[in-house]
């Protein structure tokens, strides 16, 4: 035993003090604080992957639940919108989400609106020319703090969504 031990100092011994002896000896080192810092950026990098593949692998199920909401939200607010319900959204290239309307033919776009220092879910309903007939709050945040935003405000949400929509078609 003692024998093998000696055997594995030596080894240790000529390794440490020929130069250049292996080439991984000769690579140079990385301070702590580089190690550290690249670390933390690949847990960062890490997280903002698994976030992304959790918000697009769950897009369908977020639609589902959206479109839902927007049914049961639209039936309490009493929108004229026939007895049919909406379908799945349409494709857009704007941001927020489209569905077409039951009865008239019209559209209508989900989107966030900020008002009153917090933001709250909103439906635009619009017709067959693209004017926005009404604004539906989805929520009971959002009725009372769309019956107190400024008119100016409210008159620039509707004209961004018009000119948006008429813009992309």
């Amino acid at each position: 035993m003692k024998r093998l031990m000696r055997q594995k100092t030596e080894h240790q011994q000529a390794h440490v003090s020929a130069p250049n002896s292996a080439p991984h000896d000769s690579a140079p080192r990385l301070s702590p604080a580089l190690k550290d810092a690249g670390v933390f950026l690949a847990w960062i990098a890490g997280i903002l992957l698994a976030g992304g593949l959790a918000w697009g692998l769950t897009r369908q199920a977020r639609s589902a639940a959206m479109l839902q909401a927007l049914n049961r939200a639209l039936a309490e607010s009493g929108a004229e919108l026939g007895a049919k319900p909406l379908a799945a959204p349409l494709r857009s290239p704007l941001a927020g989400y489209w569905y077409q309307a039951g009865g008239d033919g019209g559209l209508i776009y989900v989107f966030s609106m900020a008002g009153e220092g917090a933001c709250f879910s909103c439906a635009a309903l619009l017709d067959q020319s693209y004017t926005v007939r009404r604004l539906v709050p989805l929520g009971p945040q959002g009725k009372e703090a769309l019956e107190r935003l400024p008119a100016g405000l409210v008159k620039l949400y509707t004209r961004r969504i018009e000119a948006g929509l008429r813009e992309h078609l």
